[in-house]
């Protein structure tokens, strides 16, 4: 994937990645983590994505950064796809929006990308 995207930090053997969407609005921390669906027959991880929250840590799936790199967010998303089923296995990944509009938004993106080796 030839994509312009951001350097990212991984932890948690591979699970977790951590990267700094840093445009014009500032360095806000991007959090991208993979964790196994338990109690089903095949081996599926879900992606959750968002901002981290400096104080709780935890992750905002809803906030709107408009930071102005959302092609560039979104293919650093996608690398740590690729890096994942390098280390974990070629596994179903889930991945949904935390709305409609996003969810298609990701869908497009992973429908322009698809004949890409």
């Amino acid at each position: 994937m030839n994509l312009e995207r951001y350097s990212y930090f991984t932890y948690n053997d591979y699970y977790d990645y951590k990267f700094y969407s840093d445009e014009p609005k500032g360095s806000i921390r991007k959090v991208v983590m993979f964790t196994k669906i338990p109690n089903i027959d095949l081996t599926i991880y879900n992606l959750a994505f968002g901002d981290q929250d400096l104080n709780t840590g935890k992750i905002d799936d809803s906030v709107i950064s408009n930071n102005q790199d959302r092609n560039k967010v979104l293919a650093t998303v996608a690398n740590t796809v690729v890096e994942f089923c390098k280390r974990h296995g070629n596994n179903f990944i889930y991945a949904i929006g935390s709305t409609n509009s996003r969810t298609r938004l990701y869908q497009m993106g992973i429908a322009g990308l698809w004949d890409e080796k």
